[in-house]
């Protein structure tokens, strides 16, 4: 497996913007100093469409009057909020207009983290199969005019952290939708799939 850090930067050539970056569909700024703002997973959907989900510290507890049901936004999307603890919140963005989600859709890449850096410059860290798909996403963004920059670029020899059948299952898991948002594939899927019991699927797909 691959992990790497890049800077996208969502501007058709570093001037016009291009479709919504999910951050933006919240409904406070994100780049209060007190804040801090992370997509934790995103998944890429078809047509230009994403769905995320973003973890949010918020000293201010601004968000409060925004958690509960589902806000729709006019050809945007929609976002819901709930509150997880104090001062911190989890938000699900479905997005109806980025279109990297359809160079990422067919990446092979999975992005982990999310964060703005300002309102177009993005710091992704992704994981693949290998180096040679992370170069080739790179290369796509920038074919179509997307600023990416690859920071650090890491091998993750599973060989010292995973068994081979801890292996097998992550990457099934990763191939089959189980870390998308919503799941494609659930833990009683995996089960059946491996012929193990809950308690033991879930040591292995929590396995950082």
């Amino acid at each position: 497996m691959h992990q790497a850090k890049l800077l996208v930067d969502r501007r058709i050539g570093g001037i016009n913007p291009d479709g919504n970056p999910c951050h933006m569909l919240l409904p406070i700024s994100c780049f209060n100093n007190d804040r801090t703002v992370e997509i934790i997973q995103c998944s890429f959907l078809n047509d230009g469409a994403g769905h995320s989900m973003i973890k949010i510290y918020d000293p201010t507890r601004e968000l409060d009057k925004y958690c509960g049901p589902t806000h729709t936004l006019d050809l945007m999307g929609e976002y819901s909020i709930i509150k997880t603890g104090n001062c911190q919140y989890l938000a699900t963005i479905m997005n109806v207009n980025c279109r990297l989600a359809k160079i990422g859709a067919e990446s092979g890449c999975f992005i982990t983290s999310a964060v703005p850096l300002n309102d177009h410059v993005i710091k992704w860290v992704v994981l693949a199969p290998n180096k040679m798909l992370v170069k080739a996403l790179v290369k796509r963004m920038l074919d179509e005019g997307y600023g990416a920059q690859i920071i650090s670029s890491v091998d993750i020899n599973l060989d010292y952290t995973l068994t081979p059948k801890q292996e097998e299952v992550l990457r099934y898991a990763f191939e089959n939708g189980y870390y998308d948002i919503p799941k494609k594939l659930t833990t009683e899927g995996l089960c059946e799939k491996f012929n193990c019991s809950k308690s033991t699927m879930s040591v292995i797909i929590d396995v950082k």
